[in-house]
């Protein structure tokens, strides 16, 4: 089987990545038919309560001077929503300082107008409609327009996304924000169980990573995964903050260890991520920089990061740049060598024969670029793990004649409507089969796989989930 999907590349398959694939989309196709229960009533009032909120806000916006820019530039046409506009009356008209996109248009986005709030607070206002406007337009109105009698029945697909995951459509449950812990909640409270039932989320924990470390078998990444008493986001939080360990052995106060929880999410979402999807210093640097103001980020002592950044010779995001540059020296070249050997060998080998095997089966062919070659056998891989549990599990709950749906599949987990009573067995069958049963169908992956669930209590909503103990399936 050979796929061309225009812009991707042309995948070639062996017999048993093509099982994978039609088993995979039938159970998809179960996930569809079955459906996510959604709280309509919920939907619409929720709608109204945020469309006031956007027409409070849009009626301040055109109090300002901005406002009164736009008008003098466009008149009748002056239009609220048109990004084209707002950049051109910033950026052109207003003289302040911005970056284009590659087709020449103004950026616009969070991160370009949160730069200028400090001098046009009103741009905090415009960010905040937009993200409720996208919330009422995107997300609530199309669960209302997809509903049928409380469900929504998104389809999923396993043949439009380069990295080899799936995708979902109508309505995209994909895409569901997290970021915006505002947002998030929002939208999942729209989500709940089928009567006297509970919602559950699996995943796998680390996925990617720890896929990458079965391709590249780097002896450091290795010992992250193995030993419970490393930590690589820790370790990286230390040096990206020029931390000092000890802060993270000593620290026991509960201000101080959320302090460090939020250094070394920085560290993991805004370095070591990035960089392993092929992201470089300098925007690392940027985000790294602006999360202190952001998350006012303090050492374990609780000295504000910026002065502990000072005393260390960090005054400004130049300084910090230069860091963090060396930073990610050290990372590649010294803490991961044999990853960066893989890299340059794994890259070097596609540009020589023009394509590339993934372990599930698939041969990769045709142009890509350098951070695609590289990381489309992670990510490929991770998912068809994920892939064959949700095939897997379709046929037991269908045998062992369950109650239970899968309703959702969302890259690295999946979400079911389960019975109360059925809990201990499937959560049992879902611990064995992800860390034990999968290792055992693919031997190439060489390191333990990790599995976290999240339950909500009976009747609640998808935001109120709560992590739960996965119990092991005793052996016969």
């Amino acid at each position: 089987m050979r796929v061309n999907n225009y812009s991707h590349p042309i995948v070639s398959t062996t017999p048993k990545a093509v099982k994978l694939f039609i088993e995979g989309t039938e159970a998809l196709a179960t996930v569809e038919k079955n459906g996510i229960r959604i709280d309509v009533d919920y939907c619409h009032k929720i709608s109204k309560k945020l469309q006031k909120q956007i027409d409070v806000l849009e009626a301040e916006i055109k109090k300002t001077v901005v406002w009164k820019h736009w008008v003098q530039v466009y008149k009748d046409k002056a239009n609220i929503d048109s990004g084209d506009q707002l950049g051109k009356i910033l950026f052109e008209k207003m003289k302040m300082s911005g970056v284009k996109t590659d087709k020449g248009k103004w950026k616009v986005d969070e991160e370009a107008l949160s730069e200028h709030i400090g001098t046009y607070p009103v741009l905090h206002k415009y960010i905040r409609a937009k993200k409720l406007k996208k919330s009422v337009n995107t997300y609530f109105a199309g669960f209302l327009r997809a509903e049928h009698e409380g469900i929504v029945r998104p389809f999923f697909n396993l043949h439009t996304v380069q990295t080899f995951r799936s995708s979902s459509s109508d309505p995209n449950l994909q895409n569901i924000p997290i970021r915006d812990p505002m947002i998030g909640e929002l939208v999942r409270k729209v989500f709940i169980p089928r009567d006297g039932n509970q919602l559950c989320e699996v995943d796998f924990s680390g996925i990617e990573i720890r896929i990458a470390a079965c391709l590249h078998k780097d002896p450091t990444m290795l010992k992250y995964i193995h030993d419970p008493t490393t930590d690589m986001h820790r370790d990286m939080a230390i040096d990206c903050y020029k931390l000092d360990p000890e802060e993270f052995r000593l620290v026991d106060n509960p201000e101080g260890k959320k302090w460090l929880k939020n250094c070394r999410y920085c560290a993991k979402n805004k370095f070591v991520f990035p960089q392993f999807y092929g992201d470089w210093y300098e925007a690392c640097a940027r985000n790294l920089w602006k999360a202190i103001r952001e998350l006012d980020l303090h050492t374990g002592r609780g000295i504000p990061m910026l002065e502990h950044l000072a005393s260390k010779g960090i005054h400004n995001l130049a300084d910090f740049t230069k860091h963090i540059q060396a930073v990610e020296k050290h990372f590649w070249y010294n803490r991961f060598p044999v990853y960066t050997e893989w890299k340059e060998k794994h890259w070097k080998k596609y540009l020589t024969k023009g394509f590339f095997d993934l372990p599930t089966g698939f041969r990769c062919i045709g142009h890509m670029e350098r951070n695609a070659a590289i990381n489309y056998p992670v990510q490929g891989s991770a998912f068809h793990c994920l892939l064959k549990t949700l095939i897997e599990t379709t046929k037991w709950l269908k045998k062992k004649g369950m109650q239970t749906k899968i309703i959702c599949q969302i890259h690295d987990s999946l979400l079911l409507d389960m019975v109360p009573e059925e809990r201990k067995e499937i959560l049992a069958f879902l611990h064995d089969f992800m860390t034990r049963r999968l290792q055992k169908l693919w031997p190439w992956i060489i390191v333990p796989l990790d599995v976290e669930a999240e339950i909500a209590p009976i009747g609640a909503s998808w935001f109120e989930k709560q992590v739960v103990e996965m119990v092991e399936k005793e052996t016969e």
